[in-house]
C-alpha cells in the first residue's frame, strides 16, 4: 500500500508540470530535467515473485528498565501457514538502561516466500531466571532475495516473569 501511494505522489507530481505556449515557442531550447525510475527506487518496496527470506535480524533498545544478564530471550518470525521462517533464542547478556542492543541475526528455519510472510506473526518470548521486569521497544527486519524487506516492532513495551509473550503482525 505504501509502494501505491509513493507512485501517485510521483505522478501527481509530474501531472503538475506545466509547458506554457511561451516556452514552446521560444527559439531557445528548454534544458529538459528528466526523472529516471529504475528497479533501484523501489528496491526493499515491492517484492519479485517468489522473492523468499534470506536474512533476519532483531534489535533492542532498552528504556528505563533493563534486561537481566539471564533473563533468555526468543523471537520468532512465523509466516500465515504457521511454519516457523526464522528464530533466535538467547539470553545475549545484560540490557542496561536506555541501551541499544543488536542488531542480533536470526537463524532461517525455512525461507519462506514474502507473501507467505507478510500477514504472518512475531512472537516475543522472554524466560527470566526469577523476576525480572524489562521495558524496551524492538524491531525486526525480514530481508527477502530481491532486496524487499518486512518489518515488525513494539515500543514501549513491558514484560517480566508474571507477563513473558507477545505478538506482532509482520507487515
Amino acid at each position: 500500500m505504501r509502494n501505491l501511494s509513493k507512485l501517485a505522489a510521483l505522478t501527481a507530481a509530474v501531472a503538475t508540470l506545466v509547458v506554457t505556449p511561451a516556452a514552446m515557442a521560444s527559439p531557445t531550447p528548454i534544458p529538459a530535467k528528466s526523472i529516471t525510475l529504475d528497479a533501484a527506487s523501489f528496491a526493499g518496496q515491492l517484492p519479485a515473485p517468489g522473492a523468499h527470506l534470506t536474512r533476519a535480524t532483531v534489535f533492542f533498545h532498552t528504556n528505563d528498565e533493563d534486561k537481566d544478564h539471564d533473563t533468555h530471550i526468543t523471537v520468532t518470525a512465523v509466516d500465515r501457514n504457521g511454519t516457523t521462517a526464522a528464530r533466535v533464542a538467547n539470553a545475549f547478556g545484560d540490557f542496561d538502561d536506555h541501551s541499544d542492543n543488536g542488531p542480533f541475526g536470526m537463524y532461517i528455519h525455512n525461507p519462506s516466500r514474502w507473501e507467505l510472510l507478510q500477514g504472518g506473526n512475531l512472537h516475543l518470548r522472554i524466560d527470566p531466571n526469577g523476576n525480572d521486569t524489562w521495558r524496551f521497544n524492538f524491531r525486526v527486519d525480514l530481508v527477502f532475495s530481491d532486496g524487499s524487506q518486512l518489518s515488525s516492532w513494539g515500543d514501549r513495551l513491558q514484560m517480566s516473569q508474571s507477563d513473558r509473550t507477545r505478538n506482532f503482525p509482520i507487515s
